[in-house]
């Protein structure tokens, strides 16, 4: 589900899981029905039409390519939670960053917070953020420590490369941690390696760099 703008606490009843053909972790039950649906928003379905939304300003520049590119697989309902009938992955909210920073701060200080983990990713160049909500524990940062786990590979093999805060605990967890020439003044200030921007080949002057030994 992805909410656009300040929510509004409704406290209807849905849960929050994962997706047929290999369930990934998801928010479980009853933490779907404190997660505040918003005004705005999009919900993740599993048949032709993937994302359901009660409203969206899909001209915003921020949402309109998404749209072009996916709006086959998006339809629209009112209200939102009629068209839960399955397990959805995630609650996500976008808006200006004050104000996910803010909804971000409210859904921490929630009860249940210990129940779902809150990422935020953030471009303050275009005051444009998303707060994603997942199952507690579910981050880039465990699901990277599954897999290395499951393929017997140490943390000091791994490098991992981010630009944003919502990559955080992936790279406190690689042995060799990267951020991006792009990433945010926050993640920059973190210490980890630096490399170019994505318009400078960053990524590949990584591998070159840490992998390649070039």
């Amino acid at each position: 589900m992805v909410n656009q703008g300040r929510a509004d606490f409704l406290f209807e009843e849905f849960q929050i899981g994962g997706i047929r053909g290999g369930r990934p972790r998801g928010l479980r039950p009853p933490v779907g029905r404190t997660i505040p649906a918003a005004r705005q928003g999009l919900e993740f379905r599993h048949d032709e039409r993937q994302i359901v939304f009660e409203r969206m300003d899909w001209t915003h520049p921020h949402r309109r390519g998404y749209y072009e590119k996916n709006k086959a697989f998006i339809a629209a309902t009112s209200p939102l939670v009629a068209a839960v009938t399955e397990d959805p992955v995630q609650v996500m909210f976008t808006g200006a960053v004050a104000r996910m920073r803010a909804l971000a701060t409210e859904l921490r200080a929630m009860p249940m917070a210990h129940r779902f983990s809150v990422a935020l990713t953030e471009y303050e160049l275009r005051d444009f953020s998303l707060v994603d909500v997942n199952d507690a524990g579910c981050s880039k940062g465990s699901t990277l420590a599954q897999w290395a786990a499951t393929r017997g590979v140490a943390r000091e093999e791994v490098m991992a490369v981010g630009d944003n805060l919502n990559d955080l605990e992936m790279l406190e967890f690689a042995g060799t941690a990267v951020v991006m020439g792009n990433a945010s003044a926050a993640m920059q200030a973190r210490g980890f390696h630096r490399t170019a921007s994505n318009d400078d080949d960053g990524l590949a002057d990584t591998i070159r760099r840490f992998i390649l030994n070039q």
